[in-house]
């Protein structure tokens, strides 16, 4: 039986590969040396790909400390607030620590509430600045502010109205009682307000323009201080003060 032109071609073809194959590596050595000289290349490849990828660049790491450094320095601020308040309470006596350290732990629970809705307008807000959709990226700041808002304001109208929902979790001293009692009923109603500043402080991360919310941070810390330190050198004795609460 005869073959087709075509599949003795192809024969032939095969034939000369093996040939070739053979003249190339007539040693056993020769091909260990190609594969170990392959596998030299490839892995140099990619170390050099690796290197290119984590090689740190000056403009990214600008770019990372000018949003997330400067965005330490808020919670630096908060912090220091709570300290500060906490250092001129302390006047008052550990009754009056405990109130206050009570209901300022529902305050700090708004910022992961804040965060729920900020983070994601994070997102939101820096895909349509760099779109350069500035109108829609206001409008998602503006309207997930405001959902906070009204949440925290819930929150807080609640505990101003009866702040034993929460008091009663913790305490049943009188004293730390109606410490606690007082910070709710002057702090509650202006929950929704630090809310809203704290999901609009999410959001402006998308901008990469972070020198309002730092500002406004640093601005309560002082304001805080001033009026904590008059309240507490100037209005009156704490003994006094405590004791006028009591009765």
């Amino acid at each position: 039986m005869e073959l087709h032109p075509i599949a003795i071609w192809i024969k032939n073809s095969n034939q000369d590969k093996i040939i070739n194959n053979k003249k190339e590596y007539h040693q056993p050595g020769d091909v260990q040396i190609v594969y170990q000289k392959n596998r030299n290349e490839e892995i140099k490849n990619r170390r050099k790909h690796f290197n290119k990828i984590t090689k740190i660049k000056k403009e990214i790491f600008l770019d990372i400390m000018k949003v997330g450094g400067v965005a330490a320095l808020n919670s630096i601020s908060i912090a220091t607030t709570m300290l500060v308040t906490t250092t001129f309470i302390s006047k008052y006596g550990t009754e009056a620590i405990a109130g206050y350290g009570v209901c300022a732990r529902l305050e700090q629970t708004l910022i992961p509430l804040a965060f729920g809705i900020g983070g994601v307008l994070t997102s939101a807000v820096g895909t349509n600045f760099g779109a350069e959709q500035f109108s829609r990226a206001r409008k998602a700041a503006w309207l997930g502010a405001l959902l906070i808002g009204i949440l925290a304001g819930l929150i807080g109208m609640t505990v101003f109205i009866s702040p034993s929902l929460w008091l009663d979790f913790f305490t049943t001293n009188p004293e730390a009682y109606i410490i606690g009692a007082l910070y709710l009923g002057i702090v509650g109603p202006f929950f929704p307000i630090f809310a809203f500043g704290k999901t609009l402080y999410f959001a402006s991360q998308g901008t990469g323009n972070m020198i309002i919310p730092i500002f406004g941070g640093i601005t309560r810390l002082v304001i805080v201080s001033i009026i904590g330190f008059i309240s507490v050198s100037v209005v009156g004795k704490p003994n006094i003060i405590c004791k006028k609460l009591l009765v």
